[in-house]
């Protein structure tokens, strides 16, 4: 048996080819920005990631928070 790797960028692609979440390229700069961030100590890098919070990553959470809350069914 062959075993895939499953990594955080295949997971996006996918769920972006199943229109899961609207804008993949988004979801791809914010694990781009937090593998920046896990590997840096500086405080300009974390700065600039908190000032693209609300404007770039924010509004992508907010699409796939509510498909979930449509499409999920209620426990």
């Amino acid at each position: 048996m062959v075993l895939q790797t499953i990594t955080s960028a295949a997971v996006i692609r996918a769920a972006g080819a199943a229109r899961v979440i609207d804008d993949p390229a988004t979801w791809m700069a914010a694990l781009q920005a937090r593998t920046q961030l896990a590997h840096t100590d500086g405080a300009a890098a974390v700065e600039a990631v908190m000032a693209a919070l609300p404007d770039r990553y924010l509004p992508a959470l907010e699409q796939l928070a509510a498909r979930l809350q449509r499409e999920m069914p209620s426990p």
